[in-house]
């Protein structure tokens, strides 16, 4: 029986089984594309149980075909060529968003030999541009002896929700395009942020106002929200800084629509994990799956750790820190100047064990800029 894999509004979404579901990998792909570039998501657990999320708009019937020479079957099988890869992303240009650029080995260059960092699913590489622009280059890993589906799938659904996005806010980082060849046939370019990440930036700058900062992350997350999307990854790594000094939320990779995307291979901080995520059940739900309300909890979770320069119970193990978290203990106030008894009640409300009970990032986002604001008329 095919069920709902999270909190969802049936009026808002229409879960089906897909057509011809394991008879015919191509058309399986084919219809997983088109609905790609619709901004509608799917998660399989594996490669026989497809589940289509429609929203707002519903599966296309009659999905376009791509090229017959593009049998993206064949990314099940292990040992697929560089070559045939390049050639397969490069085919997914008519279904990429209008302003999202296909860049090739002609058109930018890897800089140095090794990544400037790593995530759980990528390497970030430096990036020059023909014109002399530097970029950052996003280049997810890939194993060539298992099969590339789930990470060609992976890069669609970055570029997809990344080009939906709006380039001009301030504080989400700017998308620039896909990028594919031989060493590197999976990668996203995305503007080089000068400092790298949060943490990062926190550590060699000490003095710096936090709660602007978390201001803009949180506006970030409220754009986002806006727009039916859920994060699913907010974390001190995944946010970016730039010379300018400002906050801009990265890591989409794992993002969703409409609070229904599952979050089974989310590459998540378990300390930022909401209680629903680890324990579904618990929470009346029948699998773990991403929501809005588990990127406010992780974004408390991210906001004491900007205060408290730490993670939560980092003197525990990881899973006795958990274990902690899941049965509702949190860590204590830290001991920061900035930190004031109205946002800490704030950071409280954000991660509330029920997810109901949470604050929604439109009420965090009011909070922090009375909180900025009282701060700037002293």
């Amino acid at each position: 029986m095919w069920r709902p894999t999270g909190p969802y509004d049936p009026g808002l979404a229409n879960i089906r089984p897909a057509k011809n579901r394991g008879e015919n990998p191509t058309f399986y792909l084919e219809v997983s594309v088109a609905m790609f570039s619709k901004r509608v998501f799917f998660h399989t657990r594996d490669t026989s149980h497809l589940l289509v999320v429609s929203c707002d708009i519903g599966a296309p019937d009659q999905p376009p075909s791509l090229p017959p020479e593009i049998d993206l079957s064949s990314m099940y099988n292990p040992g697929t060529p560089p070559e045939y890869l390049v050639d397969a992303v490069r085919h997914l240009k008519p279904f990429l968003p209008v302003g999202c650029e296909l860049l090739g080995q002609g058109d930018l260059k890897i800089v140095g030999s090794c990544p400037i960092d790593a995530g759980g699913f990528a390497d970030l590489w430096v990036g020059e541009g023909n014109n002399g622009t530097v970029v950052a280059v996003k280049s997810y890993r890939y194993y060539s002896s298992s099969g590339c589906l789930p990470i060609y799938l992976r890069l669609y659904k970055e570029a997809s929700t990344c080009s939906h996005l709006n380039n001009s806010n301030n504080n989400l980082i700017s998308f620039i395009g896909v990028y594919s060849t031989c060493e590197h046939p999976f990668a996203l370019v995305f503007e080089l942020m000068d400092h790298l990440n949060l943490g990062q930036y926190l550590r060699n700058n000490r003095e710096v106002w936090r709660m602007k900062l978390l201001l803009e992350i949180a506006r970030g997350l409220r754009y986002i929200h806006s727009l039916g999307i859920v994060h699913g990854n907010v974390k001190i790594t995944n946010i970016l800084v730039g010379g300018d000094g400002h906050a801009r939320v990265a890591g989409l990779g794992t993002a969703s629509t409409l609070c229904v995307m599952p979050g089974v291979d989310v590459d998540r901080s378990f300390h930022g994990a909401a209680p629903e995520l680890i324990d579904p059940q618990r929470w009346g739900f029948a699998t773990s799956g991403a929501t809005m309300a588990s990127d406010v909890y992780a974004f408390a979770v991210l906001a004491w750790e900007v205060f408290a320069e730490q993670s939560p119970f980092s003197n525990e193990s990881v899973v006795a820190g958990i274990y902690s978290m899941l049965n509702g203990r949190r860590p204590p106030r830290p001991d920061h100047p900035e930190l004031s008894s109205r946002v800490w009640k704030l950071i409280k409300g954000c991660w509330e064990s029920n997810p109901v009970q949470r604050k929604t990032m439109a009420e965090v986002v009011t909070v922090l800029e009375a909180e900025v604001h009282t701060h700037q008329s002293l």
